[in-house]
């Protein structure tokens, strides 16, 4: 078993398990920008203008952004739980098995 699949199973709620797996291949679809916003989305919208050198309503379009991006809808997700926290741990699924793929490939030579 993968550290992502214990991740995963880690998520007590099934809704939001279920939700992680359906969006964390969207991020491959992301641009690198959009990405980098949803890797970092566990920080305030006014730390990440900060660090960016952006003003703060400039992150939260990107933020409006990647919810469209990912389909992340106030509608159906946000009934659930919060939409930053479903991009939290879907970027984090999407990281750990990002670098399970890489590190089978380099055992593989593949």
């Amino acid at each position: 078993m993968q550290p992502s699949d214990y991740f995963l199973a880690s998520i007590d709620d099934p809704r939001l398990r279920a939700a992680v797996q359906r969006i964390a291949p969207r991020l491959d679809r992301l641009s690198h920008h959009l990405r980098e916003i949803a890797m970092q989305l566990h920080f305030t919208p006014n730390h990440l203008a900060r660090q960016r050198n952006l003003s703060e309503s400039t992150v939260r379009k990107y933020i409006d952004n990647l919810y469209k991006a990912l389909d992340v809808r106030n509608d159906i997700d946000a009934n659930v739980f919060d939409r930053t926290t479903l991009i939290c741990f879907a970027a984090q699924y999407w990281r750990m098995r990002r670098q399970e793929d890489q590190n089978e490939m380099d055992t593989t030579g593949w």
